[in-house]
């Protein structure tokens, strides 16, 4: 039997810093787009990896973007302290976007539910894609 390894970060929390919701006027829910942003910034000295996740559902219509769900979401992962950005390990920016979609997903859901307008549920995504900009989005402050 091989033994488990602890992770090399740990999951600290997450806030909502901005949100928005703009009532359609010919609702179209069912064929909403949808577009994530993210962004990451690596504190050498504390070891906390900031994870800003913008996210925005859209409805498109003669070639204009109508705007429906706008959120910000934070997380903070925490890392040994004086460590370097690029000893981050490759699997850290697929699993944070893992670890912090489900909880935008509920807070979209909940939100519009408590609107008393038809709810927004996203579905259940695969957002590998999403690794590559992340790590590309990312900046080590000291």
């Amino acid at each position: 039997m091989s033994e488990v390894k602890k992770a090399a970060f740990s999951f600290k929390g997450y806030q909502v810093r901005s949100f928005s919701y703009a009532e359609p006027v010919n609702p179209k829910i069912d064929s909403l787009s949808i577009d994530f942003d993210p962004s990451g910034t690596f504190s050498k000295s504390t070891g906390i990896f900031e994870v800003k996740f913008n996210f925005k559902a859209f409805l498109t219509e003669k070639n204009n973007n109508y705007d429906v769900v706008t959120a910000s979401l934070f997380t903070e992962f925490q890392f040994e302290a004086n460590l370097n950005l690029g000893d981050i390990p490759p699997y850290f920016y697929r699993n944070s976007i893992a670890i912090v979609f489900p909880y935008l997903r509920a807070f979209i859901s909940n939100l519009t539910l408590q609107a008393n307008v038809k709810p927004i549920i996203l579905p259940i995504l695969n957002l590998t894609d999403l690794e590559e900009p992340l790590r590309k989005n990312t900046v080590e402050v000291i």
